[in-house]
């Protein structure tokens, strides 16, 4: 790189963003800060590479190291010899598109990645990465910042709920880095939990049809953990509820299912000792009002008082 052109800075003053400093200060070299600051505080500059290292006192190769570095932490990006700021505010939902140097550096530089980029092809049997694959594990662990421990794990789990998509992959591993499963620990604790709540959802799932033929959509997923985790339902309820279909409508409609189950829930049926002695509805007779020009009277009430009195009449005989 001989001439570099920096762009997308502001010229009054040297723009640092603040995970710059949370996160580098320690962590980067002295030639790589001195670096960065240079090109932050040169907005819409083109310049020769060897004058600018001859400035900071540096060599041409230190000064592309210093630039190669900060590109693969997706704080600079770089498109030829344009060099802009990218991701500000170290905002996760925004992947970054490593290209060939910037991988070819880290696995040259990392042996953890190096040696994370093996074992993910192994996991997603996918054969060797190219670039687009490459640049997605590094992604994991630049961007999102897992661990490499945890990104295996991640991987081995999606695979085994065959979710080997890129971008499943990449929102388990956002929603993990947003709930803390950042250690090899807590990741396997999270997959175990998962894999008996998948077990759980699998023999529920049988129990109306048989989920080895179609797979269980993220819909079933989600009322089946409602109905076992949030109305604590056995079962046998759902057995139940599943039976009860058949006898009302003749067929099992998954819709009339749902309510059936939903039904119960709603009106206070906790066991199914609740749901078999289940009180139908008490008839509450319907009050008849007569009303004519001058008055109104109580049908039900009159027909009791007469009724009282013939009663009455018949005991004095």
């Amino acid at each position: 790189m001989d001439i570099i052109t920096i762009k997308d800075f502001k010229n009054d003053f040297i723009l640092i963003p603040s995970f710059i400093i949370s996160r580098y200060l320690t962590k980067a070299t002295h030639t790589q800060m001195i670096v960065l600051l240079f090109i932050l505080g040169n907005n819409a500059t083109t310049a020769n590479v060897k004058e600018i290292a001859e400035d900071l006192k540096i060599t041409e190769e230190e000064f592309n190291l210093a630039v190669t570095f900060w590109v693969s932490e997706g704080v600079l990006v770089k498109n030829g010899a344009n060099v802009s700021l990218f991701n500000v505010n170290g905002n996760k939902d925004s992947s970054i598109n490593y290209d060939e140097e910037t991988i070819t550096y880290k696995k040259n530089n990392n042996k953890e990645f190096a040696s994370l980029l093996s074992t993910a092809e192994k996991i997603l049997n996918k054969g060797p990465f190219y670039k687009n694959e490459a640049s997605f594990i590094l992604n994991l662990m630049e961007n999102i910042g897992l661990d490499s421990s945890v990104i295996v794990i991640l991987l081995e789990y999606c695979t085994s709920i065959n979710k080997k998509g890129y971008a499943y992959i990449n929102k388990v591993a956002k929603t993990w880095e947003e709930e803390g499963i950042t250690t090899y620990k807590l990741a396997c604790d999270y997959v175990e939990k998962e894999k008996e709540k998948n077990k759980v959802v699998f023999d529920i799932v049988s129990i109306y049809r048989n989920p080895k033929a179609n797979p269980i959509t993220e819909k079933e997923k989600k009322n089946v953990e409602k109905w076992i985790y949030t109305y604590h339902y056995t079962e046998e309820i759902i057995s139940k509820a599943y039976d009860t279909t058949l006898d009302t409508i003749g067929e099992f409609s998954p819709n009339y299912f749902s309510k059936i189950i939903n039904n119960w829930y709603e009106s206070g049926y906790k066991t199914i000792d609740d749901i078999n002695n289940e009180k139908k509805p008490e008839y509450k007779k319907k009050i008849k009002k007569v009303k004519n020009e001058k008055t109104s009277y109580n049908v039900d009430e009159n027909f009791k008082l007469s009724w009282n009195i013939v009663n009455s009449e018949s005991e004095e005989k």
